[in-house]
């Protein structure tokens, strides 16, 4: 299985140290420090921890979530790298969701490719609880006979709207006379 094969990639990459040449350096390319790159691979797993079901990012982390430094110095974000080492590249316009919730989990097999809209919605943010509403705050269901949305997106109840405009008929017609 997929999760096997990378365990035994963590294991393999923290037993092998980088092995020098006749002439007792490595094979590396150095950096601009003088010291021999290390490839990212190699540096990723020396960065994972399994800890039950997820493989936990013991590396930075900003908010919430581990970050690497590519070769290039750029950082980027830790389950991004081990999902396209291990899986392949990420589908274009799609995002990794934590199946786990955990953010600094990287274990290929917790992480999903779905759209932006998929993701926020399974998450725990106001839009996504907002979104899981089946009822208006009055009780009445959210369906699509009785939804209406405005020109934000945001979800009206007709028949809150049909008792509200009632009272406000009513209220106008007691103020003429």
């Amino acid at each position: 299985s997929l999760a096997l094969a990378a365990l035994s990639t963590i294991q393999n990459h923290r037993r092998k140290p980088m092995e020098a040449n006749q002439n007792g350096t490595t094979n590396a390319r150095a950096s601009r420090s003088g010291r021999p790159r290390i490839p990212l691979a190699d540096r990723i797993w020396s960065k994972v921890e399994k800890a039950g079901s997820c493989w936990l990012w013991t590396g930075y982390i900003q908010g919430g979530y581990g970050m690497v430094k590519e070769s290039g110095g750029r950082r980027v974000l830790a389950h991004r790298a081990v999902y396209e080492i291990l899986t392949g590249k990420i589908p274009e316009g799609l995002q990794l969701d934590h199946l786990c919730r955990v953010r600094h989990c990287v274990n290929p097999g917790h992480l999903e490719p779905v759209t932006q809209k998929e993701n926020i919605l399974r998450g725990i943010s106001f839009s996504a609880r907002n979104a899981a509403k089946s009822e208006c705050p009055r009780g009445h269901s959210y369906d699509a006979a009785n939804t209406r949305r405005d020109k934000y997106g945001k979800r009206h109840c007709r028949t809150c709207h049909h008792i509200n405009e009632t009272a406000r008929r009513a209220r106008l017609k007691a103020v003429a006379s």
